[in-house]
């Protein structure tokens, strides 16, 4: 494991009118559970100051957030000198989480932080991986070699447009969405320094909105910003590659799904030349593959390994969802001049509506008799 930097993180939490347990429980919480990553600000140890002035406290506290890199912000009850500390800290660009176990949902507080969460452990959890990200990550850009920082403003503010296209909440939807698509793209990478790409980050983010349009909780609130995040030409589903691994490409136009060759198919049962679905030279199989792709919710194509296993009489398709989110696996069989069974993939725009996809598929195919067992 590399060794973690020395992040600084102030402690912000309300403590007029207080009581010991109110002020300490929880900063002794996030100090026990993430002393070993963080060093920790906290306003409380300063209060045990006899000879301090109210003027040199508060002095005393807007230096120290100045010098953290990141604020933990645990909101359970209003509080005008920790709202004053966000803002402080907004201004000084540095990273803040805000913790709101009560629901208070308050917009102002919400648009000047990094996430929201609903308790102080998972806030220093997003709070410490962000920090990382903002600190140590790169970001390749599609199709360039050299890369840049990374930059969270920069995920917010392109969710926040896909919020406004899909009519919803562009301060709290971003705030949600960024520690989910941190915690993604960081996976099982215990490391400090992370290069990302591009792609990485758009599929990170589809996946997020996925699984809060799935979370009954939020399903309401982020109701067609996924789909607005599709439409602005950012990719829909992770690459056929590997399981998980993120893919390049933007979601097609309805009735304008593409398909190709996957990057384990060096070639189809047709030849090498299949770069599209006007390329396959069977008019069968592209009848085959277009009424799939005549099924809404399906963003491409892809072709992958061939053999000689099975025929059918005429050209006719089966699908089953595969275990890899978003993909439907399926076989094609057509008698082509390098063999008679083509495997593909479909991708779809929604894990969550796999199964519906899948079935609808089958419908189709049916229908027009080119469904095989």
């Amino acid at each position: 494991m590399s060794p973690s930097p020395a992040f600084r993180v102030y402690l912000a939490g309300p403590i007029s009118l207080c009581n010991d347990a109110q002020m300490s429980h929880w900063r002794d919480e996030v100090k026990g559970r993430y002393g070993k990553k963080m060093t920790f600000l906290d306003p409380v140890d300063h209060l045990v100051d006899p000879g301090a002035s109210p003027y040199a406290f508060v002095e005393a506290d807007l230096q120290h957030i100045k010098d953290a890199d990141g604020l933990l912000v645990n909101m359970w009850r209003e509080s005008i000198g920790t709202a004053m500390g966000v803002v402080h800290a907004h201004r000084h660009d540095r990273v803040i989480v805000v913790c709101d176990p009560n629901h208070l949902d308050n917009k102002m507080l919400a648009f000047f932080a990094d996430a929201v969460e609903d308790n102080p452990l998972k806030g220093a959890k997003a709070l410490w991986n962000l920090l990382r990200a903002e600190r140590s990550w790169r970001v390749v850009k599609a199709r360039r070699r050299s890369d840049e920082p990374f930059r969270r403003e920069k995920i917010m503010e392109a969710v926040r447009m896909a919020c406004r296209a899909a009519n919803r909440d562009d301060i709290v939807i971003p705030k949600l969405v960024l520690p989910r698509v941190i915690e993604q793209l960081r996976g099982a990478d215990r490391g400090v320094k992370k290069t990302v790409t591009t792609t990485d980050i758009d599929r990170a983010v589809a996946d997020a909105l996925d699984r809060l349009q799935g979370d009954a909780v939020h399903a309401h609130s982020v109701a067609g910003v996924l789909d607005a995040w599709q439409r602005r030409g950012r990719v829909s589903a992770p690459s056929p590659g590997r399981p998980g691994d993120p893919g390049a490409g933007a979601p097609p136009l309805e009735n304008q799904v593409p398909v190709s060759c996957g990057p384990k198919s060096h070639a189809t049962i047709w030849g090498k030349t299949v770069k599209r679905l006007e390329d396959i030279p069977s008019p069968a199989a592209r009848s085959v593959f277009r009424r799939i792709a005549s099924v809404p919710g399906i963003t491409r194509i892809m072709l992958g390994k061939f053999g000689h296993k099975g025929r059918r009489q005429q050209c006719q398709a089966s699908v089953h969802a595969s275990k890899t989110r978003y993909v439907i696996d399926g076989k094609l069989y057509d008698p082509g001049p390098k063999g008679t069974m083509q495997s593909f993939q479909v991708w779809v725009q929604s894990d969550a509506r796999k199964l519906d996809v899948t079935a609808e598929i089958e419908r189709v195919l049916r229908a027009a008799g080119a469904w095989t067992e």
